[in-house]
This record gives C-alpha cells, structure tokens and sequence, in this order.
C-alpha cells in the first residue's frame, strides 16, 4: 500500500494527462519512506489506470535491483533491449533501478547514454539515498524528486483503514515508524509469517475452515503469506495434490484480474484443500 505523498501522486497525474512527463527521474530520500512503491504504483498508472501499488505482474515495467551488492553493466544492457520496443498496454516502457548507489561506474556511464538519447516511449526511474550517490553528469539528466518521511497521523489511518489495526496498535506501530511506513510493514510482515504458518496448519487438520479462511481474508498482509504456505504444504506431494494445486493456481489467476472478487476467488481457491 503507498502511505502519503499524494501531492506527488497528483503532479505525476496531471505531467501524464498534460503530456509533459520527464524521460528521467531520480527519487531519493531515505530508506522506507515509499519511493520503491511509489515508482511501482507510478507505473501501474501508466499501465493500468490506477495509482497504487501492483497486484498484477507489469508487462510494461522492468525493476532491477542489486545482486550480490551491485548492479552491473549487463543489467543496463538488457535494460536497453526492453526500453527499445515500443510499449503496447502503457503510454511508456519504464525502468525502475532500485539502490542506485549501487550501480557500478561503467553500469552508469550506460544509463547515462540511455538518458541523453531515451527511446521515445521510454521512463527511466533511478531510486537512490541522495543525488550525490550518482555520477554529476547522470544526476544532471534526471529530474530530482525529494520523498520526505510520511506524517505518522497518516501511517496510521492507513494501518487502520487497510490492514484492519485497532486505532490503539495503529497508533503505537505509526509513532514507532518515525515517519517510516516501511519499517512498519516490514514489522507486520514478520508477525504474518508465523501467524500464516500457523493458520495454514490449522486449515490441514481442523474442520473449522470457515475461521481459518475468514482471518485470512480480512488481514491483506497476511494473505500472501498464508497462501505461499498453503501451495508449500500441498507441493510436498505434488502427485497426489496435483488437481488441488491446479485449482488454487487459477483461482490465483482469477485474482490477479482487478474486474474480479478477490475475496470470492480466494474463498474458492481454499474450499478446494
């Protein structure tokens, strides 16, 4: 979910609508303040109409991020390859580079090429601490945009309106997050995992499905978890789990389509185990 920066949420909006969207940005600020998530929603924008984050794999974006620390040369070169066609649900192919700082000299100077002469259609998002952990010449071909820390009022509305918190946690976790929504969630995640594994055991031994299904739906974080727990403890024995496993992939397919009930589909997908 994005916390915050709705102003830039409606510039970006009004640049797209007006045509006068740059070719280059770098977002900087520091970590978990949203900048990754705003650049994802920013392309779900472009390609989906709608600025949040994704719940469908972007056919119109391609994310890199570090790989044992850095980020090479190749990356860029196949980066080149995929701004190179022409984009065919979005109104650009875009290009989102995470932790830029740790793109390598020469993987700079590469992007830097890309930005001087950018394929028509193309975005180039490069995500970053601060300016100066790029080259000046490359920094000098991006648009900067400062993503401050979110105000915790707002964290917490959002922890209440989207991941059903009670307004005492809601509260306690937003003035713990100093502004971070990101440390948030990543705390919220870690608690959904044992809880996921233990509500997917549950659903294998009890006949109380109705519970288990009902405490998973109504928590979004927690969902993906439980599921990847679910398809884990069914692929032990993929032979005699095949058409069950064949069942839960569609229904998750079905899900991805944003014109579908998400909570339906997932009540499907977990009344067949």
């Amino acid at each position: 979910m994005l916390f915050g920066h709705k102003d830039k949420k409606r510039i970006f909006q009004k640049l797209i609508k007006n045509g006068h969207l740059a070719h280059g940005y770098l977002f900087f600020g520091e970590n978990h303040v949203g900048k990754f998530l705003f650049a994802k929603a920013l392309a779900n924008f472009l390609e989906n109409q709608r600025f949040e984050e994704p719940d469908v794999v972007l056919t119109e974006a391609l994310i890199i991020q570090p790989e044992n620390g850095t980020i090479g040369i190749n990356a860029v070169r196949d980066s080149k390859r995929f701004l190179s066609r022409a984009p065919i649900r979005s109104v650009r192919r875009v290009l989102i580079i995470d932790n830029a700082e740790t793109l390598t000299h020469h993987a700079q100077n590469a992007i830097l090429k890309l930005a001087e002469e950018p394929p028509q259609s193309s975005l180039i998002i490069l995500i970053a601490l601060g300016p100066d952990a790029i080259l000046p010449t490359l920094q000098s071909r991006l648009q900067k945009i400062y993503f401050p820390r979110v105000e915790v009022k707002i964290v917490e509305e959002a922890l209440v309106r989207q991941y059903k918190l009670g307004t005492r946690q809601a509260m306690s976790l937003a003035k713990e997050s100093l502004g971070k929504p990101g440390l948030v969630i990543e705390a919220l995640q870690n608690t959904a995992g044992g809880e996921a594994e233990l509500l997917a055991k549950e659903l294998f031994s009890t006949s109380q499905k109705r519970k288990v299904i009902e405490t998973v739906i109504e928590n979004s974080v927690l969902t993906d978890k439980f599921l990847t727990k679910v398809i884990a403890e069914l692929a032990k024995d993929p032979v005699k789990n095949y058409k069950i496993l064949g069942k839960i992939m569609d229904r998750l397919v079905k899900m991805s389509d944003f014109n579908t009930n998400k909570r339906l589909q997932l009540e499907s997908a977990l009344w067949n185990i």
